[in-house]
């Protein structure tokens, strides 16, 4: 159990206070396009004040049936010059598809291990990416200028992953996200504490399971009934794990340095309702509302605080993950009655902090609206597995960068080195480099070959 949150230490708040937020200007709205749809209102999945897709481009993906990414089939389709590549097809309900490439037979020297499975100086199988490195612009120089669609020495690369046994203790955590970015030298590190930290704050158990994604399965949820959710109590960060997460923050900080910003893992409110209750939450929405909201409000305030706390213990910003906006886990009137209130609560908590936010729409037929409504930053979502895609979406966000570019679980996953450099390329020309961010469209798979994560980053420097 870790001790009390201690000030952040020197070099994070010289970071943020020698920072200052730069202005972003607007994206132009594209020119309207006709015979656009008339929106269902809230309309949380796209501007408002952008027209929808005309009808007969592309019907919207209901993701969620999509069989769990499972059913391919390949085609050969000219993707880079006059070269035939053969690119995988996923197939959803509504005839839509994503032209992706293939994953290759295994190769044993990039073959995927979990961490833990590996010995403590076990050589990885690919240079570290490090060695590539651009010096005209700091990290935190690259991500500003990103973020005012301005141009840079080379296009900002971001990726982050679960580090699974090892991020049960602040020390842990922080020493594999310390590596990490020593590694691979990205632009912005995001601190992943173990899945479920929240639930686990009001007393869910839950354990490794060794997964693809390095995440944990629960074990007992803290939410057994409906009459619990008003028995949740407001959490202070003197001690558990609230408190530990913090301890991992600031050695992040103090670890990597100054120069590139460190964000903050805070899931939105009722992403916390599911981690609790389980499936609970979704009859909790239909038939015990007031129980549910009561929840919603201890824990919204609760992160709240944590957010704020976050910053003063070497965060910049926080990457704010919504695991529910989506079409396919809810309908977007049901979400703006029991989501939006309550994320706006949590990022009150840190208005005029001067703070980075990043919002994350996880799943297919994200309510990609709320990224205007929420002033964010950047926003980042499963750009090549469900729409807009990483195009659309910059033309349709109106704050600062889109990142995105990867599948986490095809090519970057499977796929070789050769191929996640060419969806990289694919990335930079859909939004000719600027106001981009590479990365994937959600956490990077823990069993990921870290050559295709050198692959990455290599790809977005200059040639």
């Amino acid at each position: 159990m870790e001790g009390a949150a201690q000030p952040a230490p020197a070099n994070g708040a010289t970071a943020r206070e020698r920072t200052a937020r730069l202005p972003r200007t607007p994206a132009p709205p594209p020119p309207e396009l006709p015979n656009s749809r008339t929106p269902e209102p809230p309309n949380l999945r796209t501007n408002p004040n952008q027209p929808e897709r005309p009808n007969g481009i592309i019907p919207p993906l209901r993701y969620g049936a999509v069989a769990q990414l499972g059913e391919r089939c390949n085609r050969t389709a000219e993707v880079v010059g006059s070269s035939p590549i053969s690119s995988t097809i996923f197939l959803a309900k509504g005839t839509a598809f994503s032209p992706l490439l293939p994953p290759e037979p295994p190769n044993p020297q990039t073959s995927r291990l979990l961490p833990h499975q590996r010995t403590a100086r076990q050589p990885v199988s690919t240079p570290r990416a490090a060695s590539v490195h651009s010096p005209n612009m700091t990290h935190r120089d690259r991500i500003e200028a990103a973020l005012k669609g301005e141009p840079t020495d080379r296009v900002p690369v971001a990726l982050w992953r679960h580090f699974p046994y090892v991020d049960q203790t602040a020390e842990g955590l922080a020493g594999a996200v310390i590596d990490f970015q020593k590694q691979f030298e990205f632009d912005i590190v995001k601190v992943t504490p173990t899945s479920g930290y929240p639930a686990e704050a009001w007393g869910a158990t839950l354990q490794h399971r060794d997964n693809d994604e390095g995440t944990r399965e629960y074990t007992k949820r803290a939410v057994q009934s409906p009459a619990d959710w008003t028995k949740l109590a407001p959490l202070d960060f003197t001690d558990g794990v609230l408190a530990r997460e913090l301890s991992a923050l600031r050695q992040v900080r103090e670890g990597v340095g100054p120069d590139v910003h460190v964000l903050q893992t805070i899931f939105s409110p009722l992403t916390i309702g599911k981690q609790l209750g389980g499936d609970l939450l979704q009859t909790s929405m239909s038939d015990h509302a007031d129980e549910l909201k009561v929840a919603l409000e201890t824990v919204a305030e609760t992160m709240a605080r944590y957010a704020a706390a976050s910053l003063e213990n070497g965060a910049d910003g926080i990457f704010f993950a919504s695991q529910l906006a989506g079409g396919e886990s809810m309908p977007d009137e049901q979400y703006a009655e029991f989501g939006v209130p309550y994320d706006l609560k949590v990022l009150e908590g840190i208005t005029g902090k001067d703070a980075l936010v990043l919002l994350h729409l996880h799943g297919g037929e994200p309510m990609f609206g709320l990224a205007n409504k929420y002033g964010v930053q950047i926003v980042n979502w499963h750009d090549r597995e469900t729409q807009p895609t990483l195009k659309e979406g910059k033309q349709m966000f109106s704050g600062g960068a889109v990142l995105g570019g990867l599948d986490r679980s095809g090519l970057l996953l499977n796929g070789t080195p050769e191929q996640v450099e060419i969806q990289v390329k694919d990335a930079i020309r859909q939004t000719d480099g600027l106001g981009v961010i590479i990365g994937a469209g959600c956490v990077t798979m823990a069993t990921t070959p870290e050559a295709n994560i050198a692959a990455a980053r290599r790809a977005v420097e200059p040639t």
